[in-house]
């Protein structure tokens, strides 16, 4: 993306104290948050990414890097940033 800008974002807990991944839920996980990823399905229109020890989110096709979802490979590792959050899934 040209003119964006890669920040380094830190879970922290009420008291200040960085999360871990165990004390992680959907609810700690915002909007513009980098992960990094890994490819768990390829699909018709965008990849299927595993992260943060168990999440999962798709990346639909105009969000990826190459035009073409065949190209990426089962376990590829990725990063990807988040756009929104569905606690309801």
């Amino acid at each position: 993306m040209a003119g964006s800008k890669i920040v380094k974002c830190e879970l922290v807990s009420k008291d200040s104290h960085p999360v871990n991944n165990r004390e992680l839920t959907i609810h700690n996980i915002k909007p513009g948050f980098l992960v990094s990823s890994k490819v768990s399905k390829v699909l018709e229109n965008g990849i299927e990414v595993s992260f943060l020890g168990g999440f999962t989110g798709t990346v639909f096709v105009d969000h990826l890097d190459r035009p073409n979802p065949s190209s990426y490979k089962l376990a590829e590792k990725l990063t990807a940033r988040i756009v929104s959050v569905d606690p309801s899934t």
